[in-house]
């Protein structure tokens, strides 16, 4: 089956979606940090912003990250970053898993 020109755009802001979680778990960006702008993470990715931006509004209902308004992307202090991995998520990140649509963070 042949993927149309929206199935592409999904995957990108999904595989974006992944590259940034991984990121944020591996400590590139620890928490508390604030991410970089938005034009550099599209130009980084290769992505447009409207892509970046579904990715991190991801991110954000996720818990991972904060968006502020005028000042950035931070990513969120937790007490524990096991209590935020997959297993307690049950939206965003497992159904992508469900589908099939990209493989499990560690």
């Amino acid at each position: 089956m042949k993927k149309t020109q929206r199935d592409l755009k999904v995957s990108r802001y999904i595989q974006v979606y992944s590259d940034i979680l991984n990121m944020i778990l591996n400590g590139i960006y620890p928490q508390e940090s604030k991410l970089p702008s938005e034009n550099e993470l599209s130009a980084m990715f290769g992505v447009s912003r409207m892509t970046l931006r579904q990715s991190l509004l991801l991110l954000q209902e996720d818990g991972y990250i904060e968006m502020r308004h005028g000042s950035g992307s931070y990513v969120c202090k937790t007490k524990d970053n096991q209590a935020i991995g997959l297993e307690k998520k049950t939206n965003t990140t497992n159904c992508f898993q469900v589908l099939d649509l990209f493989p499990m963070v560690i």
